[in-house]
């Protein structure tokens, strides 16, 4: 058997901009998604009270462009695959919020 190798040792990572603004704090999705109409990118991760809380830390990503507001949690070990995949538009989202475990966390390809 082939062991899995992480996106870092196969020389993959997100690229992402960061922004932490406490005026964010407990903004709910839909008037996010108000807030950004205009945002230049097709989807978003968001840390929260989920992500800080659970043991795996599972950023929430939520679609900004095919059908705003979807979303899915993601292993922050598996975090380049969908940045890298969905902005070349190599993905969709919905492949990877089909590819989530059944509580909603996308923990990579099996």
């Amino acid at each position: 058997m082939i062991p899995k190798r992480s996106g870092k040792e196969l020389g993959f990572r997100p690229y992402v901009e960061y922004l932490s603004n406490s005026k964010f704090a407990g903004l709910k999705k839909e008037r996010l998604l108000k807030r950004n109409e205009n945002y230049k990118h097709l989807f978003i991760f968001i840390v929260d009270c989920i992500t800080i809380n659970h043991v795996e830390h599972p950023i929430l990503c939520v679609d900004l462009y095919d059908k705003p507001g979807d979303s899915f949690r993601v292993i922050p070990s598996e975090m380049w695959g969908v940045e890298n995949n969905l902005s070349i538009s190599n993905m969709d989202f919905e492949e990877f919020l089909n590819a989530t475990d059944n509580d909603g966390i996308h923990r990579g390809f099996k």
